[in-house]
C-alpha cells in the first residue's frame, strides 16, 4: 500500500516540477492528448489552469476555485464512466 502512495506522490511532484520548469509544455506538444493521461499530466493541467486563472483574474481565490472545479469535473466524469463500465461488465459477463 505504501508503494502506491509513494508512486502517486512522486508522479505528482514530477508533473509539478516539469510544468513549473516549462519542460512539460514541450512534452505535451509531442505527446498531444497522451500527455495528459498519467497522474503527472493531471497535476500539470491543474497547475496550468491555476496559473492561467491567476493571470486572468489576479485573484488567488478565483484561481484556486477554477483548479478545484477542474479536479471535480475530471474526477466526476471519471467516476461516472467507471460506474457505467462496471455495470455493463457486470450484466454482460
Amino acid at each position: 500500500m505504501m508503494v502506491v502512495l509513494v508512486t502517486l506522490l512522486v508522479l505528482g511532484m514530477m508533473g509539478g516540477v516539469l510544468f513549473i520548469s516549462g519542460i512539460y509544455q514541450k512534452i505535451e506538444k509531442i505527446g498531444a492528448f497522451g500527455a495528459i493521461l498519467p497522474l503527472c499530466g493531471l497535476v500539470a493541467a491543474i497547475g496550468g489552469i491555476y496559473s492561467g486563472a491567476k493571470i486572468n483574474t489576479g485573484s488567488t481565490r478565483d484561481a484556486v476555485k477554477e483548479a478545484l472545479l477542474f479536479v471535480l469535473y475530471i474526477l466526476g466524469i471519471g467516476t461516472i464512466l467507471a460506474v457505467l463500465v462496471g455495470v455493463i461488465a457486470f450484466y454482460t459477463i
